[in-house]
């Protein structure tokens, strides 16, 4: 008995080690929990925060692009998740996800992990845009990796 959940064990910690050693750079740069600001829209500046849950780069000959999912949170009102792709240009990831089109208080999410500022580019911010599906409002949004 003591074998077999030696083995089990074994197994599990190389499944674990198989799964986090497959994650791409950008996989691990874009997972997390950002934190920040929503602007724009005559609408006043709320708190934000973006967790991205999931994460699938693929890099090879014939894909440079992958899915990833997680949900936002807008001033501690309602989760509301989403799901779309992960591209990467000039070696920065970038996300584009959709929340689920529901409710004309949704819509997608532009997200550009690295962000031009006056001092060059500030790899730990990352900035972006949400319009909702109506195209009536379009957002500027500021975040940090927590």
């Amino acid at each position: 008995m003591k074998n077999v959940l030696t083995l089990n064990l074994s197994f599990l910690l190389i499944l674990l080690l198989n799964i986090c050693l497959s994650q791409t750079e950008y996989d691990k740069k874009v997972l997390g929990t950002w934190t920040g600001t929503i602007s724009g829209s005559g609408i006043a500046t709320k708190n934000i925060t973006i967790v991205i849950t999931k994460s699938n780069f693929i890099s090879n000959d014939k894909v440079y692009e992958g899915i990833c999912e997680g949900f936002s949170i807008v001033s501690n009102g309602n989760k509301i998740a989403f799901k779309g792709k992960i591209i990467v240009e000039a070696d920065m990831p970038i996300i584009e996800v959709k929340e689920p089109n529901t409710s004309k208080k949704n819509g997608v999410f532009h997200l550009e992990f690295g962000c031009f500022t006056e001092n060059g580019i500030d790899s730990k911010l990352t900035c972006g845009t949400w319009t909702s599906y109506d195209k009536t409002l379009n957002r500027k949004i500021n975040v940090r990796k927590r």
